[in-house]
């Protein structure tokens, strides 16, 4: 073989060799040596891609470890211990670029590792690419995902299961559970509300579905509920469980849910009875609950007027997570009404936080 006019000694035994593997389905815009996990579900465990010259590849499991395990979740920004390693699966597009990290115990990220890419990737068994599960929790722990603006007593619960965040299914979630993880948490049990109207469109995993808490454990880890199911969907699709907590100590009364009174007779804050609580009610829709207010109270009365104001004079009480729409006016209870999360719980709402109505006159029905 010539080249440049002066002969090669290459023998037959030596050509050269190139190994060519499809790239039409990978970026090509990633910067060399990032590194992210590719999974359907979960944003912290998947199979691993490295961007080699601008091109996203799997890494062979055939050599992975622990430690390369550590570095890979911790260059994500995930915690560095208690990282779990399995085999995924080869799709058909898949590029296999790097077959061996060889992180050390010292490193911290990929650029550290002593890596082979583009080597002897025949080599490695395609049943066994490598994926991890990087851990960002410690199980058993709850937390409360606050919704929007909202208070951080007031929004999704999530768990930490297998060393990852999840959501429990609302399904069959109630007040006994919400006590429970509201005291888990440091809150007051008494007076806490499961909320179950909030939809959630993120990424997240299912940790439990079916809680069944009494309201007596200490923490939602005592209560029966089925776990760990990874691939379960929940029957209300996006709906997942929510609380809201009480930061200070909520007084238990023998009053009857659904029940509402005003602070003085026939007007003042309006307040609401649910689960052995008063409650002050969201004042943002004052208009639409006025009517329902007067004719729950005593002797029927019509709504004169009704308004917004913190109610100073009067002791605190908690504040209801609903506010309601009650579009016909004659519904039974505020709990018979349309419901949303409440605005009053938003750290961007400026207006006095409870309702108030004005009640007079009887009203009277004309027989025929």
């Amino acid at each position: 073989m010539e080249s440049n006019g002066s002969k090669s000694d290459c023998l037959g035994h030596e050509d050269a060799a190139v190994i060519c593997q499809a790239l039409n389905t990978l970026s090509s815009n990633c910067t060399n040596f990032d590194v992210q996990l590719v999974d359907e579900v979960s944003l912290n465990k998947g199979k691993v891609q490295i961007c080699i010259n601008g091109v996203w590849g799997l890494l062979c499991s055939n050599s992975i470890d622990k430690n390369d395990a550590r570095v890979i979740c911790s260059q994500l920004g995930y915690s560095t211990g208690g990282n779990l390693l399995y085999n995924g699966q080869l799709s058909e597009n898949d590029v296999l670029l790097v077959t061996d990290l060889g992180c050390s115990s010292t490193d911290t990220l990929i650029t550290q590792c002593s890596f082979s890419h583009f080597t002897e990737t025949s080599n490695c068994d395609g049943r066994s690419v490598a994926s991890i599960h990087c851990k960002n929790c410690t199980d058993g722990e709850i937390k409360i995902i606050p919704y929007s603006s909202y208070s951080k007593l007031i929004g999704r619960l999530e768990v930490c299961v297998n060393g990852a965040w999840g959501v429990i299914c609302r399904d069959f979630f109630d007040n006994n559970d919400a006590a429970v993880a509201c005291g888990q948490l440091g809150y007051s049990s008494e007076g806490s509300v499961a909320i179950t109207e909030s939809y959630y469109s993120g990424l997240v995993e299912i940790a439990i579905f079916d809680l069944n808490c009494t309201g007596s454990e200490k923490n939602i880890w005592d209560c029966p509920s089925n776990a760990l199911v990874e691939q379960y969907t929940c029957s209300s699709n996006s709906y997942y469980a929510g609380i809201a907590c009480h930061s200070s100590s909520v007084n238990l009364t023998n009053c009857t849910t659904g029940e509402t009174r005003l602070s003085d007779t026939l007007q003042g804050r309006v307040e609401l009875c649910y689960n052995n609580v008063w409650y002050g009610v969201c004042g943002d829709n004052y208009n639409e609950i006025s009517s329902v207010i007067c004719k729950n109270v005593e002797h029927q009365k019509e709504s004169r007027n009704a308004y917004q104001s913190n109610f100073p004079d009067l002791s605190s009480l908690p504040l209801f997570p609903y506010e309601f729409r009650c579009w016909q006016g004659n519904e039974a209870s505020l709990l018979d009404c349309s419901k949303s999360i409440a605005s009053c719980y938003s750290s961007s709402n400026n207006n006095g936080d409870y309702a108030g109505v004005v009640c007079e006159g009887i009203i009277t029905f004309l027989l025929i």
